[in-house]
């Protein structure tokens, strides 16, 4: 079976790529920057999801990993990049016979939690995301998915994703200056009750995996995490695994930290638990999170 991984350099991309290589599967992938991907048996083709012509220089493929993004917050690169990129793609998959496309969402397109746990019926306030041009392309593209599923007959599959880490790195610019803080001692601020739902890469790989599969996927949208990840908790035992004097404290009013901190964005997973059977061990999970952020300390 082939698979074209669009995005396949950048980190979401990537793990799919290496856990579907080790799967069997033919990996192909577009990216701008994939000549950068070091992975044995991957075919790479630089270029991005909206140039036509070397699409169809790939030829057939079996599935599409659509986890391409342009995170530019100008709306008309983001509007050429994104969505009509994404229209390309789909036009080009859907004469190309492509079995199933699945893409990496967002749950930035909540705009701002008003109920726990966030189901996927949750209200799309993409006007009040700390990231609002991000969150729009993500609907968007969501939308356009889900029209050329239900009027033309292309199968997709949606996951929204709040934060994801994999084995070697949980991404993020705030992230590291959070452990650079924790390596150095320094104390913590965090807003009251924050957290997320943050999902492990082999996860994700596994449920892309099943969504392939599964015909109950199809015109699907699914959250998926893999354990609810509270700042104040984990990075307590951070701290104190790696014999820190840092202090994690929570401000109670008048946060003015990174927009990324805020919030409890805890999401309701039962539904793609229920139909694509995915069953994860939410404390082996949080050990793992630990784990590759002591590991990331080491490297700091």
């Amino acid at each position: 079976m082939k698979v074209l991984v669009a995005g396949g350099a950048g980190f979401l991309g990537r793990e799919v790529a290496v856990y579907l290589i080790k799967k069997g599967y033919e990996v192909f992938v577009l990216d701008p920057l994939s000549d950068s991907l070091d992975i044995e048996g991957v075919r790479k083709i630089k270029g991005k999801i909206g140039d036509i012509d070397t699409l169809r220089e790939i030829g057939k493929v079996d599935y599409i990993v659509h986890s391409a993004w342009n995170f530019s917050e100008d709306i008309v690169e983001s509007i050429k990049e994104n969505l009509i990129g994404t229209e390309v793609l789909c036009s080009w998959a859907l004469t190309s016979g492509v079995k199933k496309i699945v893409f990496y969402s967002s749950s930035v397109i909540y705009g701002v939690p008003v109920s726990h746990p966030i189901s996927e019926d949750h209200p799309l306030l993409v006007e009040r995301s700390r990231t609002p041009v991000h969150a729009l392309m993500k609907l968007y593209v969501e939308k356009l998915l889900m029209y050329y599923h239900r009027q033309r007959g292309l199968p997709a599959t949606i996951f929204r994703i709040w934060w994801a880490y994999s084995d070697e790195r949980a991404p993020g610019r705030t992230y590291r200056e959070i452990l650079s803080k924790i390596k150095r001692g320094e104390d913590i601020s965090l807003p009251p009750d924050s957290g997320g739902s943050v999902v492990y890469t082999g996860d994700l790989s596994i449920a892309t995996e099943k969504a392939f599969e599964s015909d109950k996927s199809s015109g699907e949208v699914f959250n998926i995490s893999s354990f609810y990840l509270s700042w104040k908790d984990v990075l307590k035992k951070i701290a104190g695994r790696y014999g820190s004097r840092a202090n994690i404290i929570e401000v109670k009013s008048g946060w003015s930290g990174p927009g990324f901190l805020e919030g409890k964005w805890l999401l309701d997973d039962s539904k793609i638990r229920r139909v694509l059977g995915i069953d994860i061990d939410a404390k082996d999970r949080e050990e793992k999170f630990i784990n590759v952020s002591l590991k990331m300390l080491e490297k700091l």
